[in-house]
């Protein structure tokens, strides 16, 4: 039996707690103990109800100011103003989390919208998981020197990108100030805080994604709510209306205007002053206190009306209904400006004086339904998803063979920054062949057995030390490798990229030059199926990322579509190749 810890840090919606369930549920029945850590404890019964799981209380950044809902142009302004903005404030935060850990001692952690968590779990050897919508888990590029996940509402321009820059390099330095307080070596980009996991559980649809339909990744769909009421609809006449809302500035000229229109109105709003459910109340508009069950209200209503909430949306598009959308935050904002794109959808704001316009347009707007089905038909079915299976399969991966808890270095495991040369990176045991200042360990790792003991390493870090290897040595350094790694011990592996001169031009490179192929080799299942006999005992997962030279300004200002192409089929365009392993069973 495993330890499974979940944590939920950001944001107030049911919906956070609902991409947790269905793991949860994985876990329990494959017999793991979980643990729940999570922002709002007084709702996680109405998601998981009497399922067996400890509950804790979150650490999380208080008094957060509200800002507009299109105030922050990347993720690095929402971590920000919404986790963290200073060393002492992140330090105190990741010593909570880390206590935490310490207590619960997991074997793998999900992550639903926890970004200071995932920064005090730097150097934890716990297997990893990032779950949630689209928004949740923001995509990697493969260029590292790309700004960490602008949003879509955020200027491309050059200028604004190298701002962006600036402003990641600014946070960088604050996770890795806290981060080195407590005796962890830092991150190399922003983009290493979220590429450290080792799988993600993407709960939406390519339709809905905030950040794009992103090609390669499965998702698995939205995760709706679990048995709850059909919904009963007034005894007036008209079209029936649903909303599901909470309260907001403009909520009375809301309801007026919605009751000028003279549709049948079943409302829930979460916050709705008692003097105003009483002023409103009627037999053409009624108000409910509990959630209800959306299918059985997307079976009978004409269109419907909410913030942009993910699994809300995401019900109602799976059904083909059209939506006026009122976004409060700009993960729904996001959301909205997908729909609205596509024709199946009005957007409003909060803080309007009426909304009159936009609940005629929701009446008379002409192909509103027609694309509102067309976006249905997009929509894999939940079948085709299986969502359940691909989370117990990967549970069964990550944990089937785990070891004992005792037999996993701690965050004060062996850090090796192997073949260091003069630059040791800071916090790492540095291993060269050469008495530089500031080598540890004067060893030539091309043809020794390495004299740490099997499982001892919890980090590796080599830069363009690969490459001076042959191909044979290079087999004896993976094995050598994955021997003194512990399970979910991570590297990171650095060479010039094969299709620059620098990969070719200093005689002492040994052939071939390292490529996307070579780490392949390292995978036993594709070992199997594409190359057996190669002599490799090892078996890593891996991710793939290049970097391009930042004096580029061509490859710099180009938008991400181009600069990929240029990366993959242009020379002297990429710079290097890094590769961050991942030690499987």
């Amino acid at each position: 039996m495993a330890r499974i810890l979940c944590t939920w840090e950001l944001g107030s919606d049911l919906g956070h707690l609902s991409h947790l369930r269905l793991p949860i549920e994985q876990a329990l029945q494959l017999g793991h103990e979980v643990f729940l850590v999570a922002r709002e404890l007084s709702c996680v019964r109405e998601v998981l109800g009497d399922l067996p799981v400890r509950y804790l209380q979150a650490p999380f950044k208080q008094d957060v100011m509200t800002a507009d809902q299109s105030a922050f142009p990347s993720y690095t302004h929402m971590i920000v103003r919404q986790c963290f903005s200073g060393v002492d404030e992140l330090q105190s935060l990741v010593q909570a989390w880390r206590a935490i850990f310490d207590l619960v001692q997991p074997d793998l952690v999900l992550f639903e919208h926890s970004p200071t968590a995932l920064v005090a779990a730097r150097g934890y050897a716990f297997r990893k998981i990032v779950v949630g919508n689209g928004f949740f888990i923001p995509p990697l590029p493969q260029n590292l020197t790309d700004p960490f996940a602008p949003f879509v509402t955020t200027s491309k321009t050059a200028q604004v990108r190298d701002g962006l820059r600036s402003d990641d390099q600014v946070l960088l330095q604050v996770i890795n100030g806290a981060l080195q307080r407590l005796g962890t070596a830092g991150f190399d980009t922003l983009h290493e805080v979220y590429g450290q996991v080792d799988e993600r559980f993407l709960m939406t649809l390519p339709a809905i994604d905030h950040f794009g339909e992103r090609p390669g990744h499965r998702y698995l769909g939205a995760q709706t709510p679990h048995a709850l009421p059909e919904a009963r609809w007034p005894e007036g006449s008209g079209k029936k209306v649903f909303a599901y809302l909470h309260a907001m500035p403009s909520l009375e000229p809301f309801l007026r205007d919605l009751r000028a229109a003279g549709v049948c109105a079943l409302l829930y709003v979460r916050g709705l002053p008692v003097e105003m459910r009483e002023r409103y109340n009627s037999a053409q508009m009624q108000f409910i206190d509990e959630r209800v069950d959306l299918d059985s209200v997307a079976g009978q209503a004409a269109w419907v009306i909410n913030h942009g909430n993910h699994n809300t949306v995401a019900s109602f598009v799976q059904a083909g209904v059209p939506q006026l959308l009122i976004p409060r935050h700009q993960e729904h904002l996001f959301t909205a400006l997908r729909l609205v794109e596509q024709g199946c959808a009005v957007m409003a704001y909060q803080d309007q004086a009426g909304y009159a316009s936009e609940i005629s347009a929701m009446h008379s707007t002409p192909g509103l339904r027609a694309h509102s089905v067309a976006m249905q038909a997009q929509c894999p079915s939940p079948e085709s998803l299986d969502a359940a299976g691909f989370v117990r399969h990967t549970l069964q991966s990550l944990l089937g063979r785990h070891p004992a808890p005792s037999l996993l270095p701690t965050r004060a495991g062996l850090r090796l920054d192997l073949g260091c040369g003069k630059r040791k990176k800071e916090g790492f045991l540095g291993v060269d062949a050469h008495a530089f200042d500031g080598v540890d360990v004067v060893l030539d790792l091309r043809d020794a057995v390495w004299p740490w003991q099997d499982g001892s390493v919890l980090e590796v870090h080599a830069r363009h030390f690969l490459e001076h290897l042959t191909g044979r040595q290079r087999i004896g350094f993976f094995n050598e490798l994955y021997r003194v790694m512990a399970f979910g011990a991570t590297a990171q592996i650095i060479t010039p990229h094969w299709s620059h001169e620098s990969a070719y031009g200093d005689p002492t490179h040994e052939w071939p030059p390292v490529t996307n192929w070579t780490y392949h080799y390292l995978n036993k299942v594709w070992r199997e199926a594409h190359a057996p006999h190669v002599g490799y005992d090892c078996n890593f997962d891996f991710k793939l990322m290049f970097s391009h030279d930042p004096n580029d300004t061509f490859v710099a200002s180009s938008e991400e579509a181009t600069k990929n192409h240029l990366m993959t089929r242009n020379i002297n365009t990429a710079t290097e190749l890094q590769a961050h392993l991942t030690k499987r069973a």
